[in-house]
């Protein structure tokens, strides 16, 4: 099974090269206000990478932009949601069970879904745009539904810090309007690709692939050389 996170930048339109499909495909798509182009060819047509039948090879999932700005979750390419858009963060588990409200119920009951569908996934593809030097709200909001302690990391008795995540591979495409990367003067302010890779060797996923595109908001040539360079990374990737 493989989940996809995809997150469209915000100044200028893009993807973050997302794109999966396999029997049992879990999309989600975090879409903002932008149309989404074509995918970069190794994530429309990845192969043994997400164990793609040869049914599926010619079917192009659905990425235009919906404006809604919410995560939706799509059962296979081109399907419709199967279940609600992940909106918000939630801190309803510290509530007591007879104060919970339908509202509070139904999010408790997404998050439980969420989670699953993360625990049963053995490849994850996170699209991350670099959002006022972090990632979007849509993206923590699926953070804070995957990141739960007996679930996905717990405290042993002695107070050490263990990642329940199992052995998934992790790919992220993060996408940049300027330049963040290392050797930049403006380096110190990125904090989402750092946030993703924080947040998933919390959870014992240590060693996740990143694939990024930036430079795409500084005119027609630095974007192109930049979604060649996220390319280049994408063919070199491990099938």
């Amino acid at each position: 099974m493989c989940t996809a996170l995809h997150d469209s930048p915000p100044d200028h339109r893009s993807n973050a090269f997302g794109r999966c499909r396999t029997p049992r495909i879990t999309f989600h798509h975090f879409h903002q206000r932008h149309h989404h182009e074509t995918a970069p060819s190794r994530f429309q047509h990845p192969g043994r990478l997400f164990r793609q039948p040869p049914t599926h090879r010619q079917h192009r999932g659905q990425v235009a932009g919906r404006r809604s700005g919410a995560a939706v979750h799509l059962p296979r390419p081109g399907g419709q949601p199967d279940r609600p858009p992940v909106r918000r963060t939630s801190g309803g588990r510290a509530k007591p069970t007879g104060d919970q409200t339908p509202e509070l119920a139904n999010d408790l009951a997404l998050g439980v879904q969420v989670l699953q569908e993360f625990l049963d996934a053995d490849t994850v593809v996170i699209g991350v745009a670099l959002y006022n030097f972090t990632i979007s709200t849509q993206l923590k909001a699926w953070i804070d539904r995957v990141l739960v302690a007996g679930k996905t990391f717990r405290y042993t008795a002695e107070g050490a810090l263990e990642g329940l995540a199992g052995n998934k591979r992790v790919i992220l495409a993060v996408a940049r309007g300027g330049r963040y990367g290392e050797g930049s003067p403006t380096a110190a302010l990125e904090h989402a690709e750092t946030y993703m890779r924080a947040a998933l060797g919390f959870v014992g996923l240590h060693q996740p692939e990143v694939v990024v595109a930036e430079g795409l908001a500084l005119g027609p040539e630095a974007r192109a050389a930049g979604m060649a360079a996220a390319q280049a990374q994408i063919d070199a990737l491990p099938v």
